[in-house]
C-alpha cells in the first residue's frame, strides 16, 4: 500500500474524492512543510515549493490501481510530478507537486494562508 497526501479536489467532500472509495483515510489533517498552494481558477489548487510554508491536507492509503488512476487524473509528469515527502508527523507519503514546465506560478494567485504560514484549500 502507498500513502498519498491530497490537498484539493481529492479531499473528502470534493468531487474527485470518489477515486479514493476503495482507499483508507489515515489522517484528516496532515501537514507537509516546504510547499504552498496556488489557485488555478476556477476549480482546483496547485502545490509548489516554498521554503517556510506548509500545506494542510488529508493522508490516504491507496493500492496500486488507485495510484495509477490518481496519476492519470493529475497528468503525472506533465501537470504534476509525484514526489515523495514526509509529513510533519513523520509519515512518508507521495504528493502531487505542480510541474513548473506546465504552470506559470508568477501568474497564479496564492491561496490564503493562516498566521502559521499554512495553506489550506477549501
Amino acid at each position: 500500500m502507498n500513502k498519498v497526501f491530497v490537498y484539493g479536489t481529492l479531499k473528502s467532500g470534493h468531487w474527485n474524492n470518489g477515486l479514493l472509495r476503495t482507499s483508507r483515510l489515515v489522517s484528516e489533517e496532515a501537514k507537509l512543510e516546504g510547499l504552498c498552494l496556488y489557485r488555478n481558477y476556477p476549480s482546483f489548487p496547485v502545490s509548489y515549493y516554498e521554503e517556510g510554508s506548509k500545506i494542510i491536507g488529508e493522508l490516504w492509503e491507496v493500492d496500486g490501481a488507485t495510484l495509477t488512476r490518481l496519476d492519470q487524473l493529475e497528468s503525472e509528469g506533465y501537470m504534476y510530478n509525484r514526489e515523495t515527502m514526509t509529513t510533519e508527523c513523520g509519515q512518508e507519503c507521495m504528493v502531487y507537486v505542480g510541474n513548473n514546465n506546465c504552470w506559470s506560478f508568477n501568474e497564479l494567485d496564492k491561496c490564503n494562508k493562516n498566521e502559521y504560514n499554512e495553506y489550506r484549500w477549501a
